[in-house]
């Protein structure tokens, strides 16, 4: 599996000399400085550079010959990037992680590119990413939405009458986010499938969808709702005599990954965060008057 190669030795060589004394060589006559920049694309981050020089080559030939440097570096085990390359290389990909590069590489000075690759928390230099968690990192990044909560009538409830209940037309929508690392990409796609109320006084019901907004409008006998719930008692007994409703939209989440041969489940249900608000319910005495 492939990292990302990020950083030329140019960048590596001009931020180390003089500062990691055990890997950088001294500084050379003529040798310029560079400057790194990095760009975020598709979820992932990469580092470019660009070196100026004054005053002569940017590239010695240790041997005299005049001949530019074009060879590799050899082969050798990659180390935790000095403090000072990490800085300029920022904080990587999403999460928590580090930067490494070859250690035979640091304050190595030549044309030919010098890797930098980003490791995720709990994984080795070149361990393949692990899909699984990718997944999860894509899940927790999607913007799962906290609904708002309407009811009709408006403001107090009435024990034994049918109270509508529904969230805004806005918050049912599907939410897509992705996470990527070592060339693999996971994408979460989220789907609204039910809203679970509970309702403050130990039931709870699930609607199929967002539930009605009514229109005060429209002639009431021209709506209905599918989405409704009855109070049997007030709340004059709860916490600020009101209970707390709640409402939980609940996601149907599929799965597309790339970069990774094995096939990749779906996640199944998943729930957003869940809206609360106090609702009172009240008792009305119907009053009669003798004839």
């Amino acid at each position: 599996m492939r990292w990302h190669r990020l950083l030329s030795p140019a960048v590596i060589g001009a931020v180390t000399i003089g500062v990691v004394a055990s890997f950088a060589r001294p500084a050379m006559a003529g040798e310029g400085t560079a400057q790194g920049n990095g760009s975020v694309s598709d979820g992932q981050i990469s580092a470019s550079a660009s070196a100026s020089s004054s005053g002569g080559s940017s590239s010695p030939d240790p041997s005299g010959s005049g001949a530019a440097d074009s060879a590799p570096p050899p082969p050798c085990p990659e180390v935790p990037a000095p403090p000072d390359i990490a800085a300029a290389l920022g904080s990587g990909l999403t999460g928590q992680g580090t930067w490494y590069v070859p250690s035979c590489s640091i304050g190595y000075w030549s044309s030919t590119p010098t890797p930098a690759i980003w490791v995720p928390a709990g994984q080795a230099p070149g361990a393949a990413p692990s899909v699984p968690a990718l997944l999860q990192q894509a899940l927790g990044q999607a913007a799962l939405v906290d609904p708002t909560i309407v009811l009709n009538p408006p403001g107090k409830q009435i024990v034994n009458e049918p109270s509508w209940l529904a969230i805004t037309s806005g918050n049912w929508q599907a939410v897509v986010a992705s996470a990527s690392a070592g060339g693999v990409t996971a994408t979460v796609s989220a789907n609204p499938e039910t809203v679970v109320w509970n309702l403050g006084d130990g039931n709870s019901i699930t609607c199929p969808g967002p539930g009605v907004l009514y229109d005060s409008n429209e002639p009431a006998a021209a709506q209905s709702t599918y989405c409704a719930y009855t109070w049997r008692t007030s709340s004059a007994n709860q916490p600020n005599e009101a209970y707390n409703v709640t409402a939980t939209i609940e996601y149907e989440v599929t799965t597309t990954v790339t970069g990774a041969p094995d096939p990749t489940p779906d996640l199944g249900v998943h729930p957003g965060p869940s809206a609360q608000e106090a609702v009172q319910v009240s008792e009305v005495e119907a009053l009669g008057t003798n004839p």
